[in-house]
């Protein structure tokens, strides 16, 4: 309960009378027999360290998703506003709101399916009319109305519908708790139209490429496939690789080959020096070997940091040696630690020395280093045999 909650129904005013006593309002009554526990809207960063070591879900829940709004706020005010949303599907001669009801429906399901950023009116105006389908007999509230109603402030803490910007009006979302909530639960129905008019307004690439996933991942493969073909045309090297997974897991490796391939490509183009989602994926590690060994320097580079990284350093040395062997001197001069960490110094200074010629500092000071401890290794075990100290 928030403060102002507390101090309208049971007012600190002076020479009250005890809410105990006859005539007192009922509210009252019950709040002077609580037990009350003051809990600050905002904790302090050793409360909420102390916080993410609790086991309770819904504690970890809010720690995540709490954003502005504090903790407490969180917890209480949700499930309240859950509550109150879920009971407002219901006729308006009976106190329903149909249609607030809607426009919730709609801002929740925009923001599951990777719509970045506020949601426009105007687009919650069109998007909430897919959940008002065969609903007629509710006799719906306005738009307008129904707006006020998402926006009223509630509990004393906030509201159904919450300003998604610091410019007010700019666009709203529904109070993360709802969101969640509903993640959680996995029973909020998505009309397929809403898919369509979240893909035609999405404002970036990258929020295309979004709701595609999110679509793939709820079974809405046409709507994946028509987001990442588009992005694909304008050479959007996530888009090909996800079009590469997806013919994958349909079992058309041929044709998920291409694509991945054209990714590659892509990566190559725009100078994205990651390829973490391939590595990441049988096919794709697959795709990468096979380029590596046709001498793709590139591919066989991060096939060697990625098994390196696994602790499979055979294969993570064979690769290095690839890239090395193909003009990446970044590999040369790894390649080069690793055969020093096994005691091969020839081969680490003939590999350190060329990855130093190619202007990488790190090189030059570790074949230093590796100079410098063969030298003095020399020079101990010369003292060795003629009887000195070792």
């Amino acid at each position: 309960m928030s403060d102002a909650m507390y101090d309208k129904y049971r007012p600190p005013a002076k020479n009250q009378a005890p809410a105990f006593l006859l005539g007192a309002p009922v509210l009252a009554q019950v709040l002077d027999m609580a037990l009350l526990i003051h809990i600050e809207r905002e904790w302090t960063s050793a409360e909420l360290e102390r916080a993410a070591g609790c086991t309770d879900v819904r504690i970890q829940e809010a720690l995540e998703h709490h954003g502005p709004y504090g903790i407490a706020e969180y917890l209480t005010a949700g499930p309240d506003l859950w509550a109150l949303w879920k009971g407002a599907r219901r006729s308006t001669h009976s106190g329903g709101h149909p249609r607030g009801h809607a426009i919730i429906a709609s801002a929740i399901a925009i923001a599951r399916m990777g719509f970045l950023g506020p949601i426009p009116p105007w687009l919650l105006r069109e998007a909430h009319t897919h959940y008002l389908e065969s609903s007629a007999h509710l006799a719906p509230e306005s738009f307008e109305s129904a707006m006020e109603w998402c926006k009223e402030f509630r509990y004393g803490a906030t509201s159904l519908l919450i300003h998604g910007s610091p410019i007010a009006g700019w666009g709203w979302k529904a109070f993360p708790y709802l969101t969640e909530r509903s993640e959680r639960s996995g029973t909020h129905y998505t009309p397929r139209g809403l898919w369509e008019l979240a893909l035609n307004h999405a404002r970036t690439d990258r929020n295309r490429l979004f709701i595609g996933q999110a679509a793939y991942a709820s079974g809405e493969h046409r709507i994946a496939w028509k987001a990442w073909t588009e992005l694909a045309e304008r050479d959007n090297p996530e888009a090909m690789f996800e079009l590469g997974a997806m013919l994958a897991d349909k079992g058309e490796e041929e044709q998920a080959d291409i694509w991945f391939d054209k990714a590659i490509d892509a990566f190559y183009a725009r100078a994205t020096f990651t390829l973490d989602r391939f590595t990441s994926s049988e096919q794709g590690r697959w795709l990468l070997q096979q380029r590596a060994e046709a001498g793709d320097s590139y591919a066989a580079s991060e096939l060697a940091h990625h098994f390196v990284s696994w602790g499979e350093l055979t294969e993570g040395e064979r690769y290095f040696r690839i890239a090395a062997e193909r003009g990446d001197d970044v590999a040369a001069n790894n390649l080069g630690m690793m055969l020093a960490a096994r005691g091969e110094f020839t081969d680490s200074e003939k590999w350190l020395h060329k990855a130093a010629s190619g202007g990488i500092e790190a090189a030059s000071h570790n074949l230093k280093q590796i100079q410098s401890f063969i030298k003095s290794r020399a020079l101990r075990r010369g003292h060795s045999k003629e009887g000195g100290p070792i």
